[in-house]
């Protein structure tokens, strides 16, 4: 008789394939990013880099692990180092962080317009109602998250 592995054993597996392969050292490098893209490239600290992470994403990420991914981004000229503690994105960096910002902020449009089309054309406004707030809503979010792991996993130049 076959026996599956426990839940957790599977997800120790996956974690470990995950970190092997630097999926999250490089989502490490993406929240930075987006923090300093975020603050309209503010210099920040490494301090307060884990602070806007830790609210706005609700992950922590201790200051050790930020500053090896922060040395990482300064060798390929993602980030620049702006005084002894304080960072920014470089133009290049920062100009690509914009563009996909609008990108996704295109793209979310589109989806809520074609979704709303496609629930016009189909459903009674009852349905349309329940749909749109329930259904939608979920839809959305699950087409962003996709999209922002396809931006994770975006090569760093």
């Amino acid at each position: 008789m076959k026996k599956n592995l426990p839940k957790e054993i599977a997800s120790l597996i996956h974690h470990i394939t995950l970190n092997e392969q630097g999926w999250w050292d490089k989502t490490i490098q993406r929240l930075i990013i987006s923090a300093l893209g975020s603050v309209e490239n503010k210099k920040l600290t490494i301090e307060k880099i884990a602070k806007y992470v830790k609210e706005n994403y609700d992950t922590h990420i201790d200051n050790d692990k930020i500053n090896r991914q922060i040395d990482k981004l300064c060798s390929s000229k993602a980030i620049l180092k702006v005084d002894l503690d304080t960072f920014l994105l470089s133009e290049s960096e920062l100009n690509s962080f914009n563009s996909d910002i609008s990108k996704y902020e295109e793209t979310e449009l589109k989806v809520q317009i074609e979704f709303l089309e496609i629930i016009k054309k189909d459903c009674n406004q009852e349905e349309q109602n329940i749909i749109t707030w329930e259904l939608g809503n979920y839809l959305i979010t699950n087409y962003l998250f996709q999209s922002y792991m396809n931006l994770v996993q975006k090569p760093m130049n």
